[in-house]
Formats: structure tokens, C-alpha cells, sequence
């Protein structure tokens, strides 16, 4: 209700400047003034044109100023600089003042002037109104021929607008979500107008924007939630054509999806975000480190005279003895040796035999003398 009177408000004032500044010329004044703005919509950081008109009116050849005219700009604008003043034909007239929105005319400067225009610029700055009037006043002032003062006002007016997010739970809207963060863009998709983050509430707000297209690119999802496809695009309706704005404000909502273990990184797969690997990492490694400890050991036995494992591994090398220790042992030397002597150890310090048709060697017998070779009886003399 605040909001609706301050604009009525604002409106009769524009009103009631306009039929002043008329009344005025009706009544047989010869002076006028009007105001003009390059565009009624605009946002913060944007310049905007203002021209002020002005009838010359008549004064007194002798005075130091025939006239003057200033304009009282609202607070969300900052008076820029003057680009010109000439006469509706474009020329030139001289001045005083002009580094602020205020100049004087000597009436030798507008002699045989009979209208002439003031163009200047302003910024608009972060004390703008959001979704009200922002209003600025010109005025003319002259003391024709040294009686009554004239004064004449002309008013227009300068809106800007707001854009709000609310992040929710796309399966229960009642849920909002903070943490989540988008980028603005103007109508040409890639001029960045400001960041809009929301809060616990779940809502946040960018203000000082013009009407028309805009559009929304996130760029941090909430947590535990998926961010949103592609840009989305807000339009920010033009107040000023009578299209109704609550509070200036353009309301968007946006639902995200939560995140499960489905795989592609689309919704329902998790966002692998620094934060998130730094609380996965010490899990995995110590699941890890606790795999590796949970081999079970090899069982410790004996194969044919061998020494049990030491070690719980699979694999793992026995400890080799010394080298007196193996000899001791009837060990060293090659496999084949080994086996040799541990046959004959075994058989009475005799060789084994091998094979079913092998013989011992006569001279192993003990009492026997050896025979003589087969080759040695062919050999031999009849």
C-alpha cells in the first residue's frame, strides 16, 4: 500500500508540473520549458540524454542575466557533463555555468533567440528506485523588464527495475535451497549485468536493471543438487507502457533436481566438486589401507624337509642358511647333486640304483674281485 500511494504520489506531481508549466504560457507568458529523457527504462551503471527546451522569453537588454534554467535530478542519477546548447536551428549560443545542471544566459547571448536546447547527460547510480518514479525537475527562471518572476517547471520521469530468483526442491517446492548462485546477462547474452547468490530463505535479489530480456546462467548448485540446463530467459516487463511490475520486482523460480548415484553427470549423479573429493578422499583411503591389512596369511607348513614360510605372504622367500649350515645339511650345489647325495645316504653310502635293469658295479661289492670287461675278453689271445 506504501508502494502504491508513493507512486500515485509521484505521478500527480508529474502531472501537476506539466498543467503549472502550461497554465503558465496560456496565461500569456511568453516563456516555456519542457523536459525530455533518451529512455525512460535503464539500469544502474547506464547513461541516459536529457534535453531541456526553452522558449526565450522576453527580458530587459540591460541585465546581467535575461534567464537561467537548472534541473534537479533525482539521487539515482549523477549529472554527467554538458554536450550542447544551440538553437532549434543547431547553432551554437553561449552560456554560463553548464558543469553542473545549472546555466545562465546574458540576453546579448540570445539575442534574436527565440527557442533553444540544452542537451546533457547522467548516470544512473545505485540510489536509483526500483518500480518508482525517479524523478527529475527543470526549471526556468526570468525577471522580465524587472517585474514579477517567472517560474516554469517541467518533470520526467526514470524507472528501473529488480530480477528475483527463489531456488527450490523441484519435487518438494516447499524445500528452498541456498547456496545456489547464477550470473546475469543482458539481452545480447553476453554482457554480464551482475550475480545474483541466494540465501538460507532460498532467495536472491539483483536490482537496477533495465526492462526487457535478460537471462539466467548458474553457475553453483546447491548442495546435494543439480544445477539447471542451458540459460534461462526472464523478461522484465516495461512499466512505463502500463504493464503492471509489483514493486518493480521480476519474480523467477527455479527447481532443482536432487543428485543420486546415476551415472553421466546429468541429474541424478553427483556433482564432483574440491569440496566434495575432500571428504571422499580420506574414506576411499582408508578403505584402501584396510584391504591391503585384511590378506589372510599362508598356512605354515612343511613340503619334503622345507622349513615352514616365515612370512604370512604368499611367495615370500625362506631365510637361506650358511653356507657351513648347508654343507652340514648335505646341502649346496645343483638340485641333481642334491638329490644324489640324499640317495645315497639313504642306501648305505651306496649309489642308488636307477631303472629296472640297472646293476650294481662289481668293485662296489665288498669280497669280490673285479671282472674283466666284455671289450677286454674279445680282446684277449687264444
Amino acid at each position: 500500500m506504501k508502494q502504491v500511494k508513493q507512486t500515485v504520489g509521484a505521478l500527480l506531481a508529474v502531472l501537476t508540473l506539466t498543467l503549472a508549466a502550461r497554465l503558465s504560457v496560456s496565461a500569456g507568458a511568453e516563456a516555456a520549458i519542457a523536459k525530455g529523457i533518451s529512455d525512460n527504462q535503464a539500469a544502474v551503471g547506464d547513461t541516459v540524454t536529457c534535453t531541456v527546451t526553452v522558449t526565450v522569453p522576453a527580458c530587459d537588454p540591460d541585465a546581467a542575466v535575461a534567464f537561467s534554467v537548472s534541473d534537479r535530478l533525482p539521487e539515482g542519477l549523477t549529472f554527467g557533463r554538458t554536450v550542447s546548447v544551440r538553437t532549434t536551428e543547431g547553432t551554437a549560443v553561449s552560456c554560463a555555468g553548464g558543469d553542473g545542471p545549472r546555466w545562465s544566459f546574458a540576453p546579448r547571448d540570445v539575442k534574436g533567440v527565440t527557442a533553444l536546447v540544452i542537451t546533457y547527460t547522467a548516470e544512473v547510480n545505485g540510489n536509483i528506485l526500483i518500480g518508482d518514479a525517479n524523478i527529475g525537475t527543470a526549471t526556468l527562471t526570468c525577471d522580465p523588464g524587472g517585474t514579477d518572476a517567472v517560474s516554469l517547471s517541467a518533470a520526467a520521469a526514470l524507472y528501473s527495475y529488480g530480477l528475483q530468483v527463489l531456488a527450490v526442491d523441484a519435487e518438494q517446492p516447499g524445500r528452498t535451497l541456498a547456496g545456489a548462485a547464477f550470473d546475469v546477462y543482458l539481452a545480447d547474452g553476453v554482457t554480464r549485468a551482475g550475480r545474483i547468490e541466494t540465501g538460507a530463505d532460498g532467495i536472491g535479489r539483483l536490482t537496477g536493471l533495465d526492462a526487457g530480456t535478460c537471462y539466467l546462467q548458474q553457475t553453483e548448485a546447491a548442495a546435494g543438487y543439480a544445477p539447471a540446463d542451458g540459460r534461462i530467459k526472464v523478461e522484465i516487463p516495461d512499466r512505463s507502457n502500463g504493464t503492471p511490475v509489483p514493486g518493480g520486482i521480476k519474480k523467477v523460480t527455479v527447481r532443482a533436481a536432487r543428485l543420486t548415484r546415476a551415472a553421466g553427470g546429468r541429474p541424478g549423479a553427483p556433482i564432483r566438486t574440491a569440496a566434495f573429493a575432500a571428504l571422499l578422499t580420506p574414506v576411499l583411503m582408508a578403505a584402501a589401507g584396510k584391504r591391503r591389512g585384511s590378506r589372510r596369511p599362508h598356512a605354515a607348513g612343511k613340503k619334503e624337509g622345507n622349513e615352514p614360510c616365515v612370512s604370512g605372504r604368499r611367495g615370500a622367500r625362506r631365510p637361506r642358511p650358511a653356507r657351513g649350515e648347508r654343507k652340514a645339511a648335505g646341502g649346496g650345489g645343483t638340485p641333481a647333486r642334491r638329490r644324489k647325495r640324499r640317495s645315497a645316504a639313504g642306501n648305505g653310502g651306496l649309489p642308488k640304483l636307477t631303472g629296472g635293469g640297472a646293476r650294481r658295479r662289481p668293485e662296489a661289492l665288498p669280497g669280490r674281485e673285479p671282472e674283466t670287461r666284455k671289450k677286454d675278453k674279445k680282446t684277449a689271445v687264444p
